[in-house]
C-alpha cells in the first residue's frame, strides 16, 4: 500500500510541473532561459512529464505502467540533475530532482518484475 502513496505523490506533482512547462509559467520561462535551454526543451519536457505522471497513474492498476513511468520519470531526473550541474547551480537546487529520482527508482524496483 505505501507504493501507490508514493506513485500518488509522484504523479500529482509531475502533473503540476508538466503542466506548468507546458503553458509556459513565468517561474519556467525564467529558468529554461536561465539555463540556456530553448522553448522546445520546456515543452519536451513538460511532456514528458505529463506522460511519466499518467504511467504512475495508471501503475496504480496495471503495475507495469508504474515501473515504465518510474524509468521514464528518473531519465528525466537524471536530466535536470546534469542541467543543474551544467548551471552550475546550488546543491539546494538540486535536491527535488535527487529526491524524485530516488522515488522514482523506488516504485521501478518495486515494479520490476512487470517490465517484461
Amino acid at each position: 500500500m505505501p507504493i501507490i502513496v508514493l506513485q500518488i505523490m509522484l504523479s500529482a506533482a509531475f502533473l503540476v510541473g508538466g503542466l506548468s512547462k507546458l503553458a509556459g509559467a513565468k517561474p519556467q520561462l525564467i529558468n529554461f532561459k536561465r539555463w540556456r535551454l530553448p522553448p522546445s526543451m520546456r515543452m519536451a519536457t513538460g511532456a514528458v512529464e505529463m506522460l511519466g505522471a499518467a504511467l504512475m497513474l495508471l501503475g496504480i492498476w496495471t503495475h507495469g505502467f508504474a515501473a515504465w513511468g518510474g524509468i521514464l520519470l528518473g531519465g528525466t531526473m537524471i536530466g535536470a540533475i546534469f542541467v543543474h550541474f551544467r548551471a552550475q547551480d546550488k546543491i539546494s537546487l538540486w535536491v527535488p530532482a535527487i529526491v524524485f529520482l530516488c522515488v522514482s527508482l523506488a516504485v521501478t524496483v518495486n515494479y520490476a518484475s512487470y517490465l517484461f
